[in-house]
């Protein structure tokens, strides 16, 4: 269960280093690349489906998916999801001062 939901930090370096991401089928993971369109998905964990799924990449595609994380990763990163984290969780409390 820990892997279906699994969000490594690899993936948003990635996307901070502007790259075409190429993937397994994690499911959380997937859900970013698709929602930002930029990677692909290979379908299946076989070194031939990883070779097909390259194989099958133009040059077109890899700028598209470098541009596509360029605006990801305006969005994901620290200062953007630390804003909707804290949000999330309202304001600081406060602690009473005791005498």
């Amino acid at each position: 269960m820990n892997l279906r939901f699994a969000l490594p930090n690899k993936l948003f370096e990635s996307i901070q280093g502007r790259l075409g991401i190429v993937m397994g089928e994690s499911p959380a993971m997937v859900e970013v690349v698709r929602a930002y369109g930029d990677g692909v998905v290979v379908e299946g964990w076989g070194s031939a489906d990883l070779l097909r799924t390259l194989e099958a990449l133009s040059y077109e595609d890899v700028v598209r998916m470098k541009a596509a994380s360029d605006l990801a990763a305006r969005t994901l990163n620290a200062e953007q999801e630390g804003r909707v984290f804290l949000a999330l969780i309202g304001p600081p409390a406060t602690i009473p001062a005791t005498d």
